[in-house]
């Protein structure tokens, strides 16, 4: 055998230290990840090292198009059985035993239905157990599902983002997520008590995207933060001419960016924005608006005076004209940059 026969065969990834190796399998889905566990000796326990665990349904199920009864369809092409199917949550169960029960970097789970909340809690616990940094949660056909109450105070979570109606119980002291830096929640059925306080009582808070999916009851919507840097705001389920009577108030002296796209216009009070703040609006006009929603598209704009970048779609500029936009009070405030967003 030559030298160059003898290096081919030779194993060079085996010997990578352990770090590497969770490395070069955190770009893995958690499905394959696992498999390698059947390749040597050596690989039969790397993979319980790995710090990120992300578990998507999709990847478990294979496309499906066309009309079949009793399924979901997702916009992906990926349908589900209205069922839920526990061999999805068996392997996840397994995966946070076998997994090393000191650290977990992110948790990520993408599921249609759940057979057992009691499981997913249990799933929850075990990460806070673990001091995850990272949680995002997808949870497609349930309504109010109720996160542990000790979430909240997890010192090390940095990144919560909440695609599905979850229930937070906001402890007594006022303060929680003491040090989270970035929030994303898409809401659908919210509860007054949750939008009123949950967007003001983060310490750390930068990063703060809000979905609102419902129309057909009065939310209000408080965002009170000294530490947010960026607010994305997004009512796109709503009916334009639907009248709802949505509050969102605003007191963020430090923000730097604020990004709106609403579809149902919604009334919005500012307080304390930063002359330095770059704005995005994106309004969705209807022919069936009434002068309600004309007059808080008028109000959002002239709240906007003081910032120095703005960006409006299309439909902004027609509802709330240029001559409007451009009128003495703006250019004394600000120098403003007008970029029509179709």
């Amino acid at each position: 055998m030559n030298e160059h026969e003898s290096l081919s065969k030779e194993d060079r990834i085996s010997q990578l230290p352990d770090g590497i190796l969770c490395h070069i399998l955190s770009f893995l889905p958690i499905k394959c990840a696992l498999a390698t566990c059947i390749l040597f000796s050596r690989w039969k326990f790397v993979w319980t090292l790995l710090p990120n665990l992300c578990f998507d349904e999709r990847l478990h199920m294979r496309p499906v198009y066309g009309q079949h009864m009793g399924y979901i369809f997702r916009k992906d092409g990926f349908c589900f059985s209205e069922d839920p199917n526990p061999v999805f949550e068996n392997f996840v169960t397994r995966v946070l035993h076998l997994t090393n029960p000191t650290a977990i970097g992110k948790f990520s789970l993408d599921r249609w239905a759940l057979s057992d909340l009691t499981r997913f809690r249990s799933w929850v616990d075990s990460i806070i157990m673990r001091n995850v940094c990272e949680i995002e949660l997808f949870l497609g056909s349930h309504k109010l599902v109720r996160l542990p109450e000790s979430i909240c105070t997890l010192k090390t979570l940095e990144v919560l983002k909440l695609y599905s109606d979850f229930v937070i119980k906001i402890p007594p002291s006022g303060l929680c997520f003491r040090s989270l830096k970035v929030l994303t929640v898409v809401l659908e059925y919210p509860d007054n008590n949750l939008t009123e306080r949950l967007f003001s009582i983060c310490p750390a808070l930068e990063d703060l995207s809000i979905g609102h999916l419902d129309d057909k009851s009065l939310i209000n919507f408080n965002i009170s933060s000294t530490t947010l840097k960026r607010l994305c705001l997004s009512f796109t389920n709503g009916v334009a001419y639907s009248n709802n009577w949505h509050k969102v108030m605003i007191a963020t002296p430090n923000l730097e960016l604020l990004n709106i796209h609403d579809f149902c216009m919604v009334s919005y009070m500012f307080h304390e924005l930063p002359p330095f703040t770059k704005v995005f609006i994106d309004i969705f006009y209807d022919d069936g608006w009434s002068w309600v929603q004309s007059g808080r598209a008028q109000r959002l704009l002239n709240s906007l005076t003081k910032a120095k970048f703005l960006a409006l779609s299309a439909d902004t500029v027609y509802v709330s004209p240029l001559h409007h936009v451009l009128r003495p009070s703006y250019i004394s405030y600000s120098c403003l940059y007008l970029f029509f967003l179709v």
